[in-house]
């Protein structure tokens, strides 16, 4: 715990602006051993595709994993001789975070939340509609079937 409250103590600095945090990591990192793995994870970040919804999708998921890896349960560092990747299937965290990211720009759209609870009733009803309908026509085919 006295550590943890350490590193916090040392980042109470203003963070809420993003040049001042990035130039604060940018020194943290300059002429050091991380610098290069600095660089890297920038690189990586400008190859984000260009588009509204996916990319705060993947900011979300980048941002959630390093809290993970920074801010770890048991206030260790992580073993650093561990040479293995992540195993993490992220797509449908993805695809769950842009859908989130669609229904939330309908709602601004529309000027309320009302649109967006609209929508999602409407999908409810479309999917009990569905499921009614698998259901007659299984029923049918096992008249017809009766008949025969």
């Amino acid at each position: 715990f006295d550590e943890f409250a350490q590193r916090f103590d040392n980042i109470r600095l203003e963070l809420d602006d993003v040049n001042e945090c990035f130039e604060l990591v940018k020194n943290l990192v300059l002429d050091t051993p991380a610098e290069p793995y600095f660089l890297s994870v920038l690189q990586h970040m400008v190859c984000i595709r260009d588009d509204s919804l996916v990319r705060p999708a993947y900011f979300k998921l980048i941002e959630e994993c390093v809290s993970q890896i920074v801010l770890h349960k048991s206030g260790c560092d992580p073993d650093f001789r561990a040479t293995k990747r992540f195993n993490i299937d992220v797509e449908p965290l993805i695809e769950q975070l842009v859908e989130r990211g669609r229904l939330e720009d309908a709602a601004s759209i529309g000027g309320n939340m009302g649109m967006s609870a609209g929508l999602e009733a409407a999908i409810t009803e479309k999917q009990e509609t569905e499921a009614k309908l698998a259901h007659a026509e299984m029923r049918i085919k096992q008249l017809e079937e009766s008949i025969k």
